[in-house]
C-alpha cells in the first residue's frame, strides 16, 4: 500500500510505493587505470598538493608538494580541483531582482582518500577514515578563515550515477559565498524551539528514532537510522547522539568512533545492494553564522534510481523502499 510522508525539516513530501528490494550492482568490482589522476605515480597530472598526509616513524605528518617535487608514499592527498565549480579570483559583479546573481567566489578541493584505486569503498578501513576525516576538518578550518566564505560543503560523489567522473575514492571540500538552502531550512527548523524552550528538535528526532523500526545501529556517541521520509532507496543518516553543531570541531575521539561507523555502514550497504554509486554529505553549522545552527550529521544516498517526471514537476519524491524495510536489511548486514 502506498503512503506519503513529510520530511522532518522541510515541506518536502515522499511517496512510498513499498515494493520488494532487489540487490543492485552498478559498478565494477575493481578497476585499475594507469592514467587515473588520483593514483600514486600520477601526481604530476593533478599538479602540486597543498596538503599531504604521510605516515612517518609511526606518526602522521603534514607536508605539501613542491613544484615538480611530489611527496611519495602519501596516505591522504589534497589538491585543487581543475574543474572547480567556484573560483577565488571570480570577478565581483552583482545583479539584483528580478535577475539576481552574485559571483561564485570560493575554493574547490579534492581529498584523495587513499592510494588504492577501488570502487568498493568498504576496502577503506576505519583507521584510514580517521586520516581522511581529520584532513577534511583541517581543510575546512582553513577555508572558514578565508574571505567570502559563508559555508564549507563537504561531500563524496562515488560512482557515475552519483556524479563522479573519477572512480578513485575521493571527497570534495568546497567553500561557498552563501549558506545553502538545505542548511537554511534545517536552521529555521531549529531556531524557534531552541529560542523559546532551549530544546533541539533534532535531538528529539534522535530520541524517537533510537527506539523505532528505522534504527540500523547505535553506539556510545552515534546513531545510524533510515529517516522517516527517505528520498532515496536505502538512504541512511548518521547523527551524534549528543547535541553537537559542528563537524569541524568534533574531537579526535569522536572522529575515531565516527570512522568506524562510516566504515561498517558502507560495508553493510555494499553487502545489501552490491557495489553501488552513492553520495555522502556532511551537514554542519556554518562556522561564521552563529544564528544558523543545526545538529550536524551525515546523510548517505545510494543512487540506484533516477528522478522521474513526477519528481521534477511536483517536487514530490518517490521511493519504492520503506525506510523500515531498508533499515532492517542494513542492520542485518552491519557489524554489531
Amino acid at each position: 500500500m502506498s503512503n506519503v510522508r513529510k520530511d522532518y525539516f522541510s515541506e518536502d513530501f515522499v511517496l512510498f510505493t513499498n515494493e520488494k528490494s532487489t540487490k543492485i550492482s552498478n559498478l565494477k568490482k575493481l578497476v585499475n587505470k594507469k592514467d587515473c589522476p588520483y593514483c600514486p605515480g600520477n601526481e604530476h597530472i593533478t599538479g602540486p598538493a597543498d596538503l599531504v598526509l604521510i605516515s612517518k616513524e609511526g606518526t602522521l605528518a603534514k607536508l605539501a608538494d613542491e613544484p615538480e617535487d611530489y611527496v611519495k608514499d602519501w596516505t591522504v592527498r589534497v589538491i585543487l580541483n581543475k574543474d572547480a565549480i567556484v573560483n577565488p579570483d571570480e570577478e565581483k559583479i552583482f545583479t539584483d531582482y528580478p535577475q539576481y546573481s552574485e559571483p561564485a567566489i570560493g575554493y574547490h578541493y579534492v581529498v584523495i582518500m587513499s592510494q588504492k584505486h577501488t570502487v568498493n569503498v568498504s576496502e577503506i578501513d576505519s583507521e584510514q577514515w580517521t586520516n581522511i576525516l581529520t584532513t577534511v576538518q583541517d581543510k575546512a578550518r582553513w577555508l572558514y578563515a578565508q574571505k567570502h566564505v559563508s559555508y564549507v560543503a563537504m561531500y563524496m560523489n562515488h560512482g557515475l550515477k552519483a556524479g563522479s567522473k573519477v572512480e578513485h575514492p575521493h571527497l570534495e571540500v568546497v567553500s561557498l559565498p552563501t549558506v545553502p538552502p538545505v542548511i537554511e531550512s534545517e536552521a529555521k527548523f531549529m531556531k524557534k524551539p531552541m529560542r523559546e524552550k532551549g530544546i533541539c528538535p533534532m535531538c528529539d528526532i534522535i530520541k524517537e528514532e533510537e527506539s523505532s523500526k528505522r534504527i540500523i545501529k547505535k553506539t556510545n556517541s552515534f546513531l545510524i537510522f533510515a529517516p522517516w521520509a527517505s528520498k532515496h532507496p536505502f538512504e541512511y543518516w548518521i547523527f551524534p547522539r549528543q547535541h553537537e553543531v559542528s563537524f569541524v570541531k568534533s574531537t579526535q575521539k569522536g572522529i575515531s568512533e565516527l570512522s568506524e561507523i562510516i566504515h561498517s555502514s558502507l560495508e553493510s550497504l555494499i553487502k545489501t545492494l552490491g557495489v553501488v554509486s552513492f553520495n555522502l554529505i556532511i551537514h554542519s553549522s556554518p562556522e561564521k553564522k552563529t544564528s544558523k545552527q543545526i545538529h550536524w550529521h551525515i546523510e548517505i544516498y545510494p543512487r540506484i534510481e533516477t528522478k522521474t517526471g513526477l519528481e521534477m514537476s511536483s517536487n514530490i519524491y518517490t521511493n519504492k523502499i520503506l525506510p523500515e524495510n531498508a533499515a532492517k536489511e542494513l542492520a542485518k548486514n552491519i557489524k554489531k
